[in-house]
């Protein structure tokens, strides 16, 4: 009787401490499924109290955008402030067009898409800048980054003689329902200036958003 019962509670200890293996082994791969030496610095951003496999994983997305673009801005500064060699500048275009791959599909994409296109006005890598401004038109033309744009994909279009080609862009773009894409006004008006060709160029205005026309 006594062996029995002695028997017993040896096998609900050693029950108990297998349940205590199993979450402790849960807990380590959970710990070990967001920690690694990339992510680690966004680890902050994963919500512990959430049982969400789709939060946690948008929250990981965000938080490593967020990271990595928080380190682009602080070395787009340096180089900026410090009049950087082409190998660096060089080095901050791949950083971006590797962004803009890995992030493909995600609204993160387009914040690397925007510094991209930022870099390119900055160091008056026209084509470059021309070139990543239909690409993503093409692929997202309903985005506001379109629209907001426009006015300066026209401008840089007719320095580069290739007014013709962003106008049939610019065409199918507008042929979208309006119900799905951003205000069009900035797109209009980059149309008539692309129709205006030449005459125009020297009354561009895209900081302030207007063309003034002769």
């Amino acid at each position: 009787m006594n062996s029995i019962s002695i028997n017993g509670k040896r096998r609900s200890i050693g029950g108990l401490l297998c349940g205590i293996a199993v979450v402790v082994s849960i807990g380590v791969t959970i710990e070990v499924r967001y920690r690694s030496p990339q992510s680690a610095p966004i680890d902050f951003f994963v919500n512990p109290r959430t049982f969400s496999e789709v939060e946690n994983a948008r929250a990981v997305v965000d938080g490593l955008s967020n990271w990595s673009l928080n380190e682009w801005d602080k070395r787009w500064i340096k180089y900026v402030r410090g009049n950087g060699s082409a190998n660096e500048r060089d080095l901050l275009i791949k950083t971006l067009i590797e962004g803009c791959a890995e992030f493909e599909g995600t609204k993160e994409e387009f914040e690397f898409k925007a510094r991209l296109l930022r870099l390119y006005a900055h160091e008056n890598l026209t084509a470059e800048w021309l070139n990543t401004y239909l690409d993503t038109l093409y692929r997202q033309p309903t985005h506001p980054i379109v629209s907001q744009n426009a006015l300066s994909a026209a401008k840089y279009a007719l320095s580069i003689s290739r007014g013709e080609e962003l106008l049939r862009a610019l065409a199918f773009c507008s042929e979208v329902p309006s119900r799905y894409r951003a205000p069009t006004e900035s797109i209009e008006l980059a149309m008539r200036a692309l129709n205006a060709k030449e005459k125009c160029l020297a009354y561009f205005r895209t900081d302030q958003n207007e063309v003034a026309f002769p």
